[in-house]
């Protein structure tokens, strides 16, 4: 819907390219009833002015619609964003969970070594991998730990040794 503004300046434009066809030059009446002039120039300018102004308008049209357009794809971004949060702090809280149930059958699982007899607990340890035999020593009491390293054989006895950090 045009502004009365923009009627008032077409309604001018149209007037003033008609009277430059019918006469070549145009006079215009003032508000105190003088003629005014119009060049040709003029006319020119107020041509290329509605011409820029149209121009204007229709970058603001694509300027509005490209906003809007932002302003959807922020939206879904913000809602993925919220959604994958969410996913995050569940998924660290199962992280959690399983890491205490974990924790939990170690601590247990060290229990149950403490109280079986060093042999036996060498026997299977020299049976499993160094890093686990590590964690398994290190988690165990120290005197628990004496008794266990001469019953393992020499060379898993001497690198244990090195790892725990008993012999550099």
């Amino acid at each position: 819907m045009m502004s009365i503004m923009e009627k008032l300046r077409l309604f001018l434009v149209v007037v003033i390219a008609a009277a430059f066809l019918l006469g070549g030059g145009i006079t215009l009446m003032a508000l105190d009833d003088k003629p005014v002039a119009v060049s040709q120039q003029d006319i020119d300018l107020a041509a290329t002015l509605k011409a820029r102004e149209e121009a204007l308008d229709e970058r603001e049209k694509q300027l509005i619609s490209r906003e809007q357009e932002y302003a959807g794809i922020k939206k879904d971004v913000d809602e993925k964003l919220i959604r994958l949060t969410a996913m995050q702090a569940e998924i660290e809280t199962k992280i959690n969970a399983m890491s205490g149930v974990q924790d939990k059958q170690f601590k247990n699982l060290i229990k149950i070594y403490s109280t079986m007899s060093t042999a036996k607990v060498a026997l299977l340890l020299n049976t499993m991998d160094d890093p686990s035999v590590i964690k398994i020593l290190r988690a165990m009491k120290s005197d628990a730990v004496a008794q266990i390293l001469p019953k393992l054989d020499v060379a898993k006895a001497v690198l244990m040794s090195k790892q725990l950090g008993l012999i550099q």
